[in-house]
C-alpha cells in the first residue's frame, strides 16, 4: 500500500514537472494536455505551477511589450497605426 502511494506521488510529480517544463519551453496547453493525458482544463490546472519567477517574467515581458509599442508610436509621430 505505501509503495503504491509513493508511486502515485512520483507520477504526479513527474506530470507537474513535465507541464512546467513544457510551458517554459513554449508548448501549447493543448499539446501538453495530450502528452500528459489530461482531458480537462480544470485537472490540468491542478498541475500547473506558478511561482515568483513566473510572475516576475510575465511582468517583464509585459513591460517590454508596452515599451516597444510606445517607442513604435513615438517613431511614427504619434500615429499608432489604428
Amino acid at each position: 500500500m505505501a509503495q503504491s502511494i509513493q508511486l502515485s506521488k512520483r507520477k504526479c510529480g513527474f506530470r507537474r514537472s513535465a507541464i512546467r517544463n513544457m510551458e517554459h519551453a513554449g508548448v501549447s496547453q493543448a499539446v501538453a494536455m495530450k502528452i500528459t493525458g489530461h482531458r480537462t482544463d480544470s485537472v490540468y490546472g491542478r498541475y500547473r505551477i506558478v511561482d515568483e519567477q513566473d510572475l516576475r517574467q510575465a511582468f517583464e515581458r509585459t513591460e517590454a511589450n508596452m515599451t516597444r509599442k510606445l517607442l513604435g508610436t513615438i517613431a511614427n509621430g504619434g500615429n499608432n497605426g489604428s
